[in-house]
């Protein structure tokens, strides 16, 4: 259910998750940013967002406010993709951010469950076997209590240590080690795409099999018989069909072999659409900086600001007296008389509030003034009564 966001509220959260008095804004922007440098936390204003999947957002961006360095990671790894490492780093801070907040967990496996089931992640154009192993470890840490999702044996190694990654460093060599894995698998599926057939559909293997020897001789030092590519130059002709089959149709083919994590950018597409379109009642921040001044000819002196009050005021009245027909009246005459009305019209209830605040205080006094008496004489007072009147208990 769609409630009314309130803003204010959603940033005090963001405040106490974070630890530290983070600047919060609410802007019409696509995405959530932070600023390290000014500590400034700016949050789209997803009104079509319900309160859960709100919090599960403030959330997230609250974990990479925390956990994530604003270091330029492209330098080191210029060929890993962008969505890789989106991909990875979701799965550690919201970790992170679970282990920190224990009540989170529910938010966030109410909130995905909400977004899965208005397929914000685009599974419904797409078939899950055939996307690539980055979409996949998406789908799988994001929604996986609610869609099936399944991996190959050398697969589940990615898996594994995408869920015990702790820094930001370990995030980036397995998003590194995921696109190695993915090109060897794309080079495979291009040499097995080269092979070629005759009229009866049977592999010519004559005109294949030197090509494949070769590119399989390359690698086979460096292949101690757990991984890498398959040996095709010991393969009879229908293992190689068998093979080229499973490439076509199976875990490499489709959109598996492409560079990109297209659940990511789903997800960052959809959550666009819950922005505000228009909102003519809330106004966003805007910083100005002051100029420097000389402190020397902005101070004016008291004197000089009467001055300019009396020449303003004598001014003001001549130019009243020069286009009204009651000259020789206060120009703030209307402003005194509504003043002086008002103050008579309130007098009744200012001097009512006045009495029962004299009450107030009256009773106050009187009760701290108040001693208990019981009626019983206190005999150990009984040698002062000359003196004192209270000789009772």
């Amino acid at each position: 259910m769609l409630t009314e966001v309130n803003y204010e509220v959603k940033g005090q959260l963001a405040k106490l998750l974070a630890t530290e008095d983070l600047i919060i804004e609410n802007r019409n922007v696509s995405t959530a940013s932070f600023d390290v440098e000014r500590r400034v936390l700016t949050l789209p204003m997803w009104e079509k967002a319900s309160a859960t999947v709100y919090d599960l957002l403030v959330g997230h961006e609250v974990g990479h406010a925390l956990y994530t360095p604003a270091d330029n990671w492209m330098i080191d790894y210029p060929e890993v993709p962008q969505s890789f490492v989106n991909v990875f780093e979701d799965v550690r801070i919201e970790k992170l951010m679970k282990q920190k907040y224990p009540g989170l967990t529910k938010t966030f496996y109410t909130g995905y469950s909400q977004l899965a089931d208005q397929d914000f992640f685009g599974l419904e154009e797409l078939d899950i076997e055939d996307i690539n192993l980055a979409d996949r470890i998406n789908i799988h840490f994001k929604i996986g209590n609610f869609t099936d999702v399944s991996f190959e044996d050398d697969e589940y190694q990615f898996v594994d240590r995408a869920f015990k990654t702790n820094s930001f460093k370990e995030v980036l060599e397995l998003a590194n080690d995921l696109t190695i894995f993915l090109k060897e698998q794309q080079k495979q599926q291009e040499s097995l795409g080269e092979l070629s057939f005759d009229e009866d559909g049977e592999m010519d293997s004559l005109s294949q099999m030197p090509m494949m020897g070769q590119a399989t001789e390359s690698d086979s030092s460096n292949d101690d018989g757990k991984g890498g590519q398959p040996d095709t130059s010991k393969m009879s002709d229908e293992e190689l069909l068998d093979e080229l089959e499973n490439v076509s149709s199976g875990s490499l083919g489709g959109v598996h072999g492409e560079m990109e994590a297209l659940t990511d950018k789903t997800l960052q597409d959809n959550l666009e659409n819950l922005n505000k379109t228009t909102d003519k009642s809330h106004y966003e921040p805007e910083y100005v900086e002051i100029p420097t001044l000389n402190m020397k000819t902005v101070i004016a002196k008291n004197s000089e600001v009467h001055q300019y009050l009396d020449e303003w005021f004598t001014k003001s009245q001549k130019h009243f007296d020069e286009n009204s027909e009651r000259k020789g009246f206060d120009i703030y005459e209307k402003v005194d008389n509504e003043y002086r009305l008002f103050r008579r019209s309130a007098q009744k209830e200012v001097n009512y509030l006045v009495k029962e605040f004299e009450c107030r205080k009256s009773a106050d006094a009187y009760a701290r003034a108040t001693v208990s008496k019981t009626g019983l004489l206190d005999c150990t007072k009984l040698h002062s009564y000359k003196y004192n009147e209270d000789l009772f208990k």
